[in-house]
């Protein structure tokens, strides 16, 4: 059956199968699929391929790429400074406006390397268009500013931290259409 819509005819086996296979080809030349389960031969062209491969927008792309950067280095910073928390805290007196660091713990920077574990899975998750991802990245960023605040005092808001979180998070927004 040349030229015909094939996912209309398919099983949801055989449906399954074909996004397997059409995930690990090029989008070029003739594909022919002989479909064991119903003995019928099915015919694409590199047009109706295209369409059942969904594609994830560059915008989105870059996003993801520099969350999972961003949120790296975040929970490995939070990840060493929970591990080695005495001589942090050495640097941390010594080197900023803090005398003491009392009001702070190794709880504190494990809580925030946990926030951004989720916010590494919730990119994840949008990388591979699943909107439930937008939401982990939405709280988890929320979380992240907020959790200083009410550990430490409003003191320790970040205001580049919420800009770059909002412009993200609208960024976002803006691509939630492709998710599903």
């Amino acid at each position: 059956m040349p030229g015909s819509k094939t996912t209309e005819k398919l099983t949801i086996f055989e449906q399954l199968i074909l996004n397997q296979i059409l995930l690990n080809l090029p989008l070029t030349g003739r594909l022919t699929i002989d479909c064991c389960q119903s003995g019928n031969n099915y015919y694409m062209d590199t047009e109706e391929r295209s369409e059942l491969i969904e594609t994830r927008p560059s915008f989105l792309s870059a996003l993801c790429i520099l969350t999972f950067i961003g949120s790296t280095i975040g929970f490995s910073g939070h990840f060493l400074a929970s591990l080695f928390f005495e001589r942090f805290s050495q640097i941390l007196v010594t080197y900023s406006s803090w005398h003491s660091s009392d009001a702070i713990s190794p709880y504190y920077f494990t809580l925030l390397m946990v926030f951004f574990a989720i916010s590494l899975i919730g990119a994840i998750r949008m990388w591979k268009l699943h909107r439930d991802g937008f939401f982990l990245y939405l709280f988890s960023q929320i979380s992240i500013l907020l959790i200083p605040v009410i550990w430490i005092n409003w003191n320790a808001f970040s205001y580049t931290n919420a800009i770059f979180t909002t412009v993200f998070i609208f960024g976002y927004a803006l691509n939630l259409k492709h998710m599903n």
